[in-house]
């Protein structure tokens, strides 16, 4: 796991665009957020900045820093969000995480 990180935009936006799991904190040991992107980890934390927070707990809990780890797909991702959720605070977390939609294939059935 990378971090802690401050969550500012400078911080943001050197994330990678990969799938990965993250913690939302407001101190080093007190997370109020655990989550995950599927595909883009800086899209996902974009919207987790102070101006663009949708989720009014969050928004309440005013999280400053966070910690991230990469992963090579949405399910390893969502493993690690499943692992976190289980064992670290999640006050923000109104339920547990869902498995990733299966990717679509572009390849036609009967090719």
């Amino acid at each position: 796991m990378k971090g802690p990180y401050y969550l500012v935009i400078g911080s943001v936006v050197a994330l990678p665009e990969t799938p990965a799991a993250y913690i939302l904190g407001v101190k080093p040991n007190n997370s109020v957020y655990v989550g995950r992107s599927d595909r883009n980890l800086r899209e996902r934390m974009l919207q987790h900045l102070r101006q663009n927070e949708q989720n009014l707990s969050i928004v309440r809990h005013a999280p400053t820093i966070f910690w991230y780890q990469e992963a090579r797909s949405a399910e390893e991702a969502f493993s690690l969000e499943f692992t976190w959720y289980a064992k670290f605070a999640h006050p923000c977390n109104d339920a547990v995480p869902a498995r990733p939609r299966p990717v679509q294939s572009a390849i036609p059935r009967n090719w």
